[in-house]
């Protein structure tokens, strides 16, 4: 493959669906899990709502096992499109952290 072939990570994700598929894939997973259930059919065509699902999740996810009344996933932004997601802007650390989805997932079995 010729160097001018090669797709930066921005381009890729465009490609494959970006943001989006990584929101209806997150919800997929927390669905699988127990851990959530969301009305949005997780299919192409539904980025959007999906995304505005899980954001209104997230935000509304309360820890009253570490912190009584703390929102751990305050500050998320979730997108349909080729902007990153940002899960968490402050964790139980106190400090201003960016997490995966993976942490996510294991923030949220902690909590339940």
């Amino acid at each position: 493959m010729a160097d001018n072939e090669i797709l930066k990570d921005a381009e890729l994700d465009k490609v494959v669906g970006g943001s989006g598929i990584e929101t209806m894939a997150l919800m997929n997973r927390l669905q699988v899990e127990g851990l959530a259930k969301f009305k949005t059919p997780l299919v192409a065509g539904n980025e959007a709502a999906a995304a505005k699902e899980l954001q209104s999740f997230l935000e509304n996810v309360v820890d009253n096992n570490h912190r009584q009344g703390f929102h751990p996933f305050a500050g998320c932004q979730i997108h349909y499109d080729d902007k990153p997601n940002l899960y968490s802007g402050f964790l139980l650390t106190g400090n201003d952290q960016h997490i995966g989805a993976d942490n996510v997932i294991e923030i949220l079995r902690n909590i339940k």
